[in-house]
């Protein structure tokens, strides 16, 4: 009874075509997940276009991502509403849906741990939660492997990578990360969207510079812009 007042009160919306969820939706509507566009990678996490895009610059296990980002797609609001405004929940339900598609391969692959994207420190209290930390939770509900916060950080604050060039990007995060504390075994990292990989890549590098370097890392992200 409570929740369907506070649903007449404050009804809920979903971010991708701002119309008011019904009964038993998600933070995002049926409609617009039916328009967001798979691309299917989970089927094949080293046979498709976002582990090519990568592979061969660092050690790499296997990448999926979930959709494809277009600039004028429903997807997009969607991310936006995780990243600007302050909508947890939507990272932490796409998160499970995701989950539900990966839980197979991580099993067979024998995935310890969960390591989300970390953000600056002066990020994160700006916008109060890390958007890959919550994608990462919903992918522990579905999955049940753990996801490890603090142990991979980012040490500097870079620029909004948005409008940056290809080596811009890359520029821009190198040498951004550390490891706080040891990270071994076979990984997962996740990101919200990835565009050219370079901040997976930087990652990655750093998770195996330690001491003691991971056994593997697979990438896995909500979503991947296409190549223009």
């Amino acid at each position: 009874m409570l929740r369907n007042l506070l649903d007449l009160i404050f009804p809920r919306v979903c971010p991708g075509c701002e119309t008011a969820l019904v009964r038993g939706e998600g933070a995002v509507c049926t409609q617009c997940l039916l328009t967001m566009q798979e691309t299917g990678f989970h089927q094949q996490e080293q046979d498709n276009e976002l582990y090519y895009r990568m592979a061969g610059k660092t050690p790499l296990a296997g990448a999926s991502a979930l959709y494809y980002f277009d600039k004028q797609s429903r997807f997009k609001k969607v991310i936006q509403a995780l990243k600007y405004k302050n909508q947890p929940e939507v990272g932490q339900f796409l998160g499970e849906m995701y989950g539900t598609r990966l839980k197979g391969a991580l099993i067979r692959a024998q995935v310890k741990a969960i390591v989300p994207v970390p953000l600056h420190p002066s990020r994160l209290r700006e916008r109060g939660y890390n958007q890959s930390a919550e994608i990462a939770k919903g992918l522990h509900r579905t999955t049940g492997i753990a996801v490890v916060e603090g142990a991979l950080v980012r040490r500097d604050k870079t620029t909004t990578q948005t409008r940056k060039g290809q080596h811009a990007r890359f520029d821009n995060v190198r040498d951004v990360f550390q490891v706080k504390r040891p990270l071994s075994g076979n990984l997962l990292l996740i990101d919200d969207v990835v565009t050219t990989g370079a901040t997976l890549e930087s990652c990655i590098r750093t998770l195996y510079a330690q001491n003691e370097p991971p056994k593997s890392v697979r990438v896995a992200a909500l979503g991947m812009a296409r190549h223009e």
